[in-house]
């Protein structure tokens, strides 16, 4: 299932001819020895001169680097990639590790040397023998075509910050209560930096690099009728697969879940995700009945089901409310009363019992997503409470769920986080989506839109 990864595009940028030293700073735990092995493998193979962790250490950590390293440098099989030495220099002196290196690179055909820890070494040495020893592997690297990657904890501005031709600075911060990576290019000599700063993650031992969110729409020769992922006993599967583990089975039966849409999070970002949901609970033979949030106009919901539906099964299986007159002849709209937050909640759930029971001798499950943000500023935030314990009652009645949707400062949260089964968050962070719960509480996940299949799903990665 494919992924948005931007590693190869970051990894690529740093790869280019023109760059020949790159400075890779970070605290200790933010990814610097596994981005250097990921240069590694893009070069295909090298020399990796540890100062602190041993080759047995370091494959312990990370088994699947063990096809990575070779005693002699020979070439792997083409699935893997070609062989990296692992130099132990845990208990060398400075002179001796430059010699080291120098003798590797003047042996080889554009080699690449990884030094890591480079501060380690750097200790060892004055100011000026400091510089003197880092122009020297420079200008051999200049002269034998290699490429030199140096790994820093050194928080201040070094020499070695002047004289490389690129710095990566990876962060580690934590953003409500879960751990966030980033990625900043501080320097790029002869090019434009793409983007500052990128998501990363170090998700099954390799550097997964997270470019800003897209929103693929396959062009209309290429789309296909929806494929449902199978419901479970107990549970509405979501379309994905991945969001399902993650919510334990799906969306359970009988029970709410909110999701809250973040700040600076676009209007209609979470329509794919939406989308998806909704229309694998029409697939698994289920209605759906919603009632948008703000942002999301009919036309958008359109956009997103009539592709890949038969008309005849989505006017006996989805409707949208609506608080303004529906258009003429829309078979797939009905009209709410915006003077009564109660009459227009017993107009939804008449609508959502008529299409459960409609034509059927056994009602089917019933999807009916909320927009709390539009309810609140159509009657108030007083009127969230009450409408609760009537959508709790209907859900009380047969086979169903409810999906809210709501927004970061929607007054309603605090109340909703209190009631609901399960309460998400969907937020923006250096333009990437992000998924994760509160309650109970889950891991981070990047989310990924697909259109592969020729309608939206969407994949998760952990971002730890």
């Amino acid at each position: 299932m494919p992924k948005a990864d931007g590693s190869s595009a970051v990894v690529g940028s740093l790869m280019r001819p023109a760059i020949r030293a790159v400075l890779i700073k970070g605290e200790p735990g933010t990814g610097k020895t596994i981005f250097s092995l990921e240069l590694l493998r893009s070069h295909g193979g090298g020399l990796y001169v540890s100062t602190r962790v041993p080759e047995d250490k370091i494959l312990m950590q990370y088994p699947s680097l063990r096809l990575l390293f070779t005693d002699d440098g020979v070439k792997l099989p083409k699935a893997v990639v070609e062989g990296a030495r692992f130099q132990d220099m845990r208990f060398s002196d400075a002179a001796m590790l430059v010699e080291t290196v120098i003798e590797y690179i003047s042996k080889l055909k554009d080699p690449l040397v990884v030094l890591d820890s480079w501060d380690t070494v750097a200790r060892q040495l004055s100011a000026t023998e400091r510089l003197k020893t880092e122009n020297a592997l420079l200008a051999l690297a200049d002269t034998r075509n290699a490429r030199l990657v140096f790994t820093s904890e050194e928080p201040a501005v070094s020499s070695t910050d002047y004289l490389v031709d690129a710095i990566v600075l990876l962060k580690s911060e934590i953003i409500d209560g879960r751990r966030v990576r980033r990625l900043e290019l501080q320097k790029l000599r002869g090019a434009e930096i793409p983007e500052v700063s990128y998501l990363f993650s170090l998700h099954g031992a390799r550097f997964n690099v997270f470019e800003p969110t897209t929103f693929p729409v396959p062009p209309l020769q290429d789309r296909r009728p929806f494929r449902e992922v199978k419901n479970s006993p107990g549970y509405y599967s979501t379309g994905s697969r991945e969001l399902d583990a993650m919510l334990g089975g799906g969306l359970r039966d009988g029970r709410g879940m909110v999701i809250e849409i973040g700040q600076y999070v676009g209007d209609g970002w979470e329509m794919p995700l939406v989308s998806m949901i909704s229309s694998n609970f029409i697939a698994n033979g289920g209605c759906v009945v919603a009632l948008p949030t703000a942002g999301a106009t009919g036309e958008m919901i359109r956009r997103f089901k009539t592709p890949h539906f038969r008309k005849e099964v989505l006017e006996q299986r989805w409707k949208v409310a609506r608080f303004n007159e529906a258009s003429a002849g829309d078979p797939y709209s009905f009209q709410l009363d915006p003077t009564s937050a109660m009459k227009s909640l017993q107009i939804f759930w008449k609508t959502v019992e008529k299409m459960s029971k409609a034509g059927n001798r056994k009602a089917l499950p019933h999807l009916s997503i909320l927009g709390i943000d539009r309810i609140e500023t159509t009657f108030g935030e007083g009127e969230i409470v009450k409408l609760q314990a009537l959508t709790s009652a209907m859900l009380s009645k047969g086979h169903g769920t409810i999906l809210a949707i709501t927004r970061q400062f929607t007054k309603s949260n605090q109340f909703l986080v209190g009631v609901a089964g399960r309460y998400l968050k969907l937020y923006q962070i250096n333009g990437r989506l992000v998924l994760y719960s509160i309650k109970p509480p889950s891991r981070m996940y990047v989310v990924d839109y697909d259109s592969s299949r020729g309608y939206p799903t969407v994949n998760l990665t952990p971002m730890s």
